[in-house]
């Protein structure tokens, strides 16, 4: 398949972001090593072929750490991580977290209240949580207010394994914008 024909094909994939349209094209070569999620390739495996395969791995490595070592709760997880999908307008980031999301039985209103400009209908560690996700997500400094109100809910542990999702998961926010990755056709159904 050239690139033209392999630009074709993406073009006519599924686009629920709306404006999404691919700035990037997926590399030319099929997706090789482990996929971040078990089940079909994710538009993100395909795209992250770009790299070398080291730097596939060990990035894929870090990302899973997040679902498998850490002690923060996986409801406040991908609470956070909607949120930053949403405050970044991230279609694609905010379509598989919701899916997440679902699995581990968060309810609709949770779920849909982090498009909101002041979630609801959370409890005190979950809007602390979302709290201190907007300050970071706005600058790299969050308030001591913020930051005293998030210790008073979370370890310093959680706290700083929040702060290590957001700016993960914002920065795939901005890969995936920049690449103009379209939303996939299938939602994760877990880790």
């Amino acid at each position: 398949m050239t690139q033209r024909d392999d630009m074709s094909a993406q073009e006519a994939a599924p686009q629920s972001g709306g404006s999404q349209h691919f700035r990037i094209p997926f590399p030319e070569k099929e997706v090789s090593g482990k996929l971040l999620f078990e089940g079909q390739p994710l538009n993100g495996d395909r795209m992250l072929e770009h790299f070398d395969p080291e730097f596939v791995a060990a990035y894929k490595a870090f990302v899973i750490g997040f679902f498998n070592a850490t002690s923060l709760d996986p409801v406040i997880r991908e609470l956070a991580i909607i949120r930053i999908g949403h405050l970044s307008a991230c279609p694609y980031e905010v379509h598989h977290h919701v899916s997440f999301a679902r699995n581990l039985g968060v309810p609709e209103t949770k779920i849909s209240s982090m498009a909101e400009p002041a979630p609801e209908n959370l409890t005190a560690s979950e809007s602390a949580a979302i709290r201190f996700v907007d300050e970071l997500v706005r600058s790299a400094r969050p308030s001591d207010a913020a930051l005293q109100e998030v210790r008073s809910q979370f370890s310093d542990q959680e706290v700083l394994e929040l702060v290590m999702v957001v700016g993960n998961w914002m920065m795939g926010a901005r890969f995936i914008e920049t690449v103009g990755l379209p939303v996939d056709d299938f939602a994760i159904k877990g880790r």
